[in-house]
């Protein structure tokens, strides 16, 4: 009854998602292997970032709370880009990941740069 109708469209949908899933799967193993990079990038920009706060902190200088928010944002919304490019479908340039770990990389410094002085 279905055998040239139905169960060969069920058929391709069910290869769709599995397609699907394969994607996202080999995306994700490729952020994995940026891992390395994002690590060494992040390492000079927090120790930068934590030295302004230091200097900001012994001469009473200002830390604006709109770009130690601004930049908390900018770094959810680069998470939740790669989040979500696990299951766009179309192709990514092979730049995106290391713009960004760097994007990531430059708002980790901005947000611990502009850290409130704790008393």
């Amino acid at each position: 009854m279905g055998r040239d109708s139905l169960f060969p469209f069920i058929a391709e949908r069910i290869q769709v998602i599995w397609d699907g899933i394969y994607q996202a799967m080999r995306r994700f193993f490729l952020m994995l292997s940026w891992w390395p990079f994002l690590l060494s990038a992040l390492m000079p920009f927090v120790s930068d970032g934590l030295a302004r706060r230091k200097v900001k902190q012994s001469n009473f200088d200002f830390s604006s709370p709109l770009a130690h928010r601004y930049s908390f944002f900018a770094l959810l919304g680069i998470l939740y880009l790669l989040l979500v490019g696990l299951t766009f479908p179309f192709p990514l340039p092979p730049q995106a990941m290391p713009v960004a770990c760097l994007a990531i990389a430059l708002a980790v410094n901005v947000y611990l740069a502009h850290t409130q002085k704790i008393v």
